[in-house]
Order: C-alpha cells, then sequence, then structure tokens
C-alpha cells in the first residue's frame, strides 16, 4: 500500500487503526497536528503520515491507593 501526502480524517484513523472520531478529537485537542483545508462552517483536515507517529499520549491518571 502506498501512503498519499495527506491523509484525510477516515483515511488516517484507517492507517492509525482508530475511530475517526478519535482522529478529529486528536486535532480538536493539539495532540495531532493536522492542516485545515476546509471553512469557518465545516473543517476539512488533512494530516500527515508522519504527524500520526509523533501522536502526543494521553497522560495516564495517578493511580488509585487503597485506604487502610
Amino acid at each position: 500500500m502506498t501512503v498519499p501526502t495527506l491523509l484525510t480524517e477516515e483515511e488516517a484513523a484507517e492507517y492509525a487503526g482508530v475511530n475517526r472520531k478519535t482522529i478529529r478529537k486528536l486535532i480538536l485537542t493539539a495532540r495531532l497536528e493536522a492542516s485545515n483545508y476546509g471553512t469557518m462552517r465545516r473543517q476539512h483536515y488533512r494530516i500527515h503520515p508522519d504527524a500520526l507517529a509523533k501522536i502526543k499520549p494521553i497522560p495516564s491518571p495517578l493511580p488509585l491507593i487503597p485506604r487502610q
């Protein structure tokens, strides 16, 4: 499979093995770099495949310590 220069949200989701909504959330929370080719009313994001490798992980919550 050849990888195109820029991926749509759907293509990026398939490439990363996640849901399209996950890709959109990562973009909106600035954890995934993307270019907006849409309008103010409807955003159309394009993602470079290298950006998928640089996804910033979600910080894990503190471990729960059982009460004694």
